[in-house]
């Protein structure tokens, strides 16, 4: 799994229910604040080293507005979206 390996073990996954049907991931932090979309990915981004995304996401409006946009549209069809990150870097393995 692609974000295990960039987490590590700082993070638990823990998958939905067969059949549950989401909007958005949801990412729960141990102090327990609840984030979903793209404030979640960074969130969990954070865990690793590429926190600085957060960062940005927090203090740089324009950015947050730009990462919500591109994640509704990836979360609108993730199996297309899973496909053409496939297409990019063929030699990412699940």
């Amino acid at each position: 799994m692609r974000w295990k390996r960039t987490t590590g073990e700082a993070v638990e996954y823990v998958p939905f229910a067969p059949g549950e049907k989401r909007k958005s991931s949801e990412f729960f932090a141990e102090d327990g604040t609840v984030s979903r979309g793209a404030e979640g990915v960074f969130r969990l981004l954070e865990t690793s080293t590429r926190g600085r995304l957060f960062w940005w996401y927090r203090r740089v409006p324009p950015f947050a507005w730009v990462s919500e946009v591109a994640y509704r549209v990836v979360s609108s069809c993730r199996v297309c979206a899973y496909k053409f990150t496939k297409f990019l870097l063929p030699r990412e393995r699940d």
